[in-house]
Parts: C-alpha cells; sequence; structure tokens
C-alpha cells in the first residue's frame, strides 16, 4: 500500500513539474507577440448549425474580405449562422473551396480583416487564437513551428480537435494558416530518442497557394456534404465504441450516444456478451458481435467506395473519404480475423 502512494505522489509530483514547464513555456512564448488576444477577437468567428458549433475567423485575401474555415466544420451542416467574438452577424455572399485542402471560404462585405503572410519557416514562435469546440470560450496557444510543407505546416501549439478552423498567425498579427488536423503517433523503435517518439501531432493547412472553387453551396452540401457528414459520425462513433471497449473492465455501451442508425443496435448483443462474459457461451457471443461489428465497418466503407464512384467526388472530400473508406476496411479485417478460431 505504501509503495502504491509512494508511485502516487511521484506521478502527481511529475505531472506538476510538466504543467509549470509548459506554462512556463507558453509565456515565455506569449512575450515575443506584439499583440493580444483582445486585439484580434473581432476577427474571430463562431459558426453555430444545428448539429453544434465550430470556429473561423475573418481575413482579407487577394483585396477582399472573407470567412475562413474548415470545409469539415461546415459539410452537411443545416441552418448555418456566423457571428464574430467582437458581436458582428456575418452574412456570406458566397462559398469556395480549396480544391485539395480542407479549407472554405466564404465572401463577405467589405470591411477589415487579418491579414495572410506566406512567409514561414521553422522554429518561428506561432500563436493559435480560437475558442474551444465553436462555444465562444476564448483560448490562446502559442507554439512553434515544427515543419513546412508545401500545403501544411506542423506546429507544437497544442490545440484539440475542438479547435479546427482557428488561425494560426505569427509574431505580426498575419495569418500563416488554419488550425485542421491532429495526429496521434504511436511510439515505434526507429522514432526513439527523437522528436516524433509517441507524441501528439497537429497539423495546418496553408491559406496561400489554394486553389479556390465557387459550389452552389445548397446542391454541393445535399449531394456531397450530407454523405460527408454520414462517414465522419460513423468513423467517430466505432472509434468511440473501440475506446471504451479498450478500458478494463470493458465499458457497457450507451445505444443512445450512438448517432449513426447503421450501429445503433449493435450494442445490444454486446452489452448482453459483456453480462455473460464469465460463461463460455458469453465469450463466443462476445466474439460474435466483435465480427458483427467488423462486418458494419466493411458494410459502410462498401457504402463509401459506391458513393464515390457514383457522385464523382473530388479535392479533399475525396481524399477524406477514402482515408476513411481504407480505414474502416482495415479495423473490419482486424475484428474479423482476431476472433476467428
Amino acid at each position: 500500500m505504501k509503495e502504491r502512494e509512494a508511485a502516487q505522489q511521484r506521478l502527481e509530483k511529475e505531472q506538476e513539474e510538466r504543467r509549470k514547464a509548459y506554462e512556463e513555456e507558453q509565456q515565455k512564448l506569449k512575450a515575443e507577440f506584439g499583440f493580444t488576444f483582445n486585439d484580434v477577437l473581432h476577427n474571430l468567428v463562431v459558426i453555430k448549425h444545428d448539429d453544434g458549433a465550430g470556429s473561423g475567423f475573418v481575413a482579407r485575401i487577394d483585396g477582399q474580405r472573407y470567412l475562413l474555415t474548415n470545409q469539415h466544420v461546415i459539410l452537411g451542416a443545416s441552418g448555418l449562422s456566423f457571428k464574430t467574438l467582437g458581436g458582428e452577424t456575418l452574412r456570406p455572399k458566397k462559398i469556395e473551396l480549396a480544391a485539395s485542402r480542407d479549407i472554405a471560404r466564404l465572401l463577405l462585405d467589405e470591411g477589415d480583416g487579418l491579414g495572410v503572410s506566406n512567409a514561414v519557416g521553422i522554429d518561428v514562435p506561432i500563436a493559435v487564437f480560437g475558442n474551444s469546440e465553436g462555444a465562444g470560450v476564448a483560448t490562446e496557444l502559442y507554439g512553434k513551428t515544427t515543419g513546412v510543407g508545401a500545403d501544411v505546416l506542423e506546429v507544437s501549439a497544442e490545440f484539440v480537435k475542438g479547435n479546427s478552423g482557428s488561425p494560426l498567425l505569427n509574431t505580426d498579427g498575419e495569418v500563416l494558416g488554419i488550425a485542421s488536423y491532429v495526429m496521434f503517433s504511436p511510439a515505434r523503435r526507429d522514432t526513439e530518442g527523437t522528436k516524433f517518439e509517441s507524441q501528439t501531432r497537429r497539423f495546418c493547412y496553408k491559406i496561400t497557394g489554394a486553389d479556390w472553387q465557387e459550389v452552389n453551396w445548397r446542391k454541393f452540401n445535399r449531394d456531397y456534404g450530407e454523405p460527408y457528414a454520414e462517414s465522419v459520425r460513423f468513423v467517430e462513433d466505432v472509434q468511440s465504441l473501440l475506446s471504451g471497449m479498450n478500458q478494463y473492465p470493458p465499458q457497457v455501451v450507451n445505444a443512445a450516444a450512438i448517432s449513426d442508425s447503421l450501429l445503433q443496435k449493435w450494442p445490444v448483443g454486446y452489452n448482453e456478451a459483456l453480462k455473460n462474459i464469465r460463461k463460455s457461451q458469453g465469450v463466443h457471443d462476445y466474439q460474435n458481435s466483435m465480427e458483427e461489428l467488423g462486418s458494419l465497418c466493411q458494410k459502410h466503407a462498401w457504402r463509401l467506395r459506391t458513393r464515390i464512384k457514383q457522385r464523382k467526388f473530388g479535392g479533399f472530400v475525396l481524399s477524406d473519404l477514402e482515408t476513411k473508406a481504407d480505414y474502416l476496411e482495415s479495423l473490419a479485417k482486424l475484428l474479423q480475423e482476431s476472433f476467428q478460431d
């Protein structure tokens, strides 16, 4: 018991030391910026729709004023509304999508906006100013660029999924990119001792150099946005299920928390199997439920492949749907093969 308490105390001490080191580093980076969150909040946007909220920002590009956000924030959404943290209601006049990047820009009436720059290198101080989960709650994160690619920047600022759509700013207050996605890199032997060892990696799409395409939003969202949003919900539901199953002991699944109709009936058999897991029949039922989940993943992947062929998806939407189909097919194979006799 004493050893366990000592180990817990060491863990808490290490966590507190890491927290203090992180806060000190944030303050050190913040001192390099000649502006504050309050100086740019009137250009930060809360995007609301019937299913939730997201983030965006106002910037000037090629002499015009735009609202920028990620495509995945608005795809499949209905009842969209846009309001800055300064209280201005925005009414976009048209929507353009970047052909190969997860960015959308919405043309606005004339007015102020953040400047945009493409001058960036490695180890450059950056700030990610936004609102967490689009809820109007200010988030102020600092870091540095750790990688520069043709279309994306990798950064150390610890933004989370809910911050996607927020601007990536340099020390002059110019936009370098848009916070877009997070990747989780598991530990591997070939990355031991490097900066890529068992870490979370964060990426921002560049704004400059994108190939913009205007779309009829109502038609595009019906034909492409709604199927895209459906696929996102399915993958997120599956990942949530797997997260609960990886806990010990495995957690009973709340069917009401599952948004995808294809998955909503699955928890009945799984939950029953968990109750009887100590019985031989319970183990067999558990195996069957895993194989059934694999079959559902395979079925959804097939539906995605069919839609991709039929509807002539392009650009970012096509790339992301193909990635999701690949993921579901790999997961289906893993689930089905893992429980075969």
